[in-house]
């Protein structure tokens, strides 16, 4: 405002003085126009302000009643309609939307998924905290897909500690998970082997050791689900056994 003043004084020698002169009026109006925008630009601020705010308070609500009713599901899906069904339809005013309760139920199964996993991964963590920061990195993310592609459950029950396992798999022996990748029977067999030290089943110029036979004969299996971790596939398809894209949880 203050620029737009002066240059209109330049222009109009009689600006801001009593002669009702052209500059006067344009002053007025440009300080006009920009009180007006001070005040809209405040006033949207504002309300962008109390809408985040109701929305938090919406989401907190939800997720106490996620807590409060017990649910548990295999997929968002099942989570949702569990919540409906639950909480049912109160008052439709103050009823979180849809949209929202899908992401609250799909960050929910998230968390409480990446939290069981991760009990896989306690005798194998890395010593640097940078390495335990890249291993809890990979872990939300093949998680996150898990249950973006509705993979939990099916028959037999894909779990999250088989996705742990898998994240344990990827970081600590690639080479044997690119192995997996390319034969997902591999696992079964490995898993199955009476085999001291895996002699035979091992791809070449991969070593063994007490750790990796130890890793394949607990009591955590993922020989039966190799397929689906490999192939990331829905549990919903596996009736069908419909193609799905191969997009590997790496």
């Amino acid at each position: 405002m203050i620029a737009v003043s002066g240059i209109v004084a330049a222009l109009d020698p009689q600006f801001n003085t009593n002669n009702n002169s052209w500059g006067n009026n344009v002053g007025a109006a440009v300080v006009l126009v920009a009180f007006a925008l001070v005040i809209l630009t405040g006033l949207y601020t504002l309300v962008q302000r109390a809408g985040r705010r109701g929305t938090r308070r919406t989401a907190a609500k939800v997720d106490r009643q996620f807590r409060d009713e017990g649910i548990q599901a295999d997929t968002v899906g099942e989570a949702v309609s569990q919540y409906h069904q639950a909480v049912g339809s109160t008052q439709p005013a103050r009823r979180a939307s849809d949209a929202l309760v899908e992401q609250r139920a799909r960050r929910l199964l998230v968390e409480s998924s990446v939290a069981e996993a991760s009990l896989e991964m306690v005798p194998f963590l890395p010593r640097l905290p940078r390495s335990v920061k890249r291993v809890a990195n990979r872990m939300y993310l093949i998680v996150s897909i898990a249950v973006t592609r509705d993979m939990f459950g099916g028959d037999p029950p894909l779990e999250a500690h088989h996705l742990g396992k898998w994240v344990v798999l990827l970081d600590h022996w690639p080479d044997l998970a690119q192995a997996v990748i390319r034969d997902p029977s591999l696992a079964g067999r490995l898993e199955k082997s009476d085999s001291p030290s895996l002699d035979g089943l091992l791809p070449p110029g991969i070593q063994s050791s007490e750790e990796l036979v130890a890793f394949w004969h607990e009591q955590t299996r993922i020989g039966d689900v190799a397929e689906r971790l490999v192939s990331a596939m829905p549990s919903r398809r596996l009736r069908a056994r419909e193609k799905t894209p191969v997009i590997a949880l790496t």
